[in-house]
């Protein structure tokens, strides 16, 4: 699967809806310093308990989904991410990697 880059909240809850078994790194827009790895279904990316809409992409985050997390070290290294050193941050509450 290719790297997909939301533009809009209609579009990334559209695919999380059908991406289950993916995966998603969020990122601050201005800046980007801390790149932190969550599963499709991680409740800090997909809750909309109390939140505005454009929150999931279209103000502070930008994200980006995929099957393969190599993938998506591969994008971060090779497309301008400067801060990007090689290895995620892991989101504790949906632990990807286990």
């Amino acid at each position: 699967m290719a790297i997909v880059e939301f533009k809009s909240d209609s579009e990334y809850q559209d695919w999380i809806k059908n991406n289950s078994n993916c995966f998603v790194v969020n990122t601050t827009k201005k800046h980007p310093r801390k790149f932190v790895l969550h599963t499709s279904i991680c409740h800090h990316i997909t809750s909309y308990i109390s939140l505005a809409p454009g929150v999931f992409t279209e103000r502070n985050h930008d994200k980006f989904g995929s099957s393969d997390i190599n993938k998506l070290k591969e994008f971060f290294k090779e497309n301008g991410f400067p801060k990007f050193e090689g290895e995620f941050t892991i989101c504790k509450s949906c632990n990807p990697h286990q």
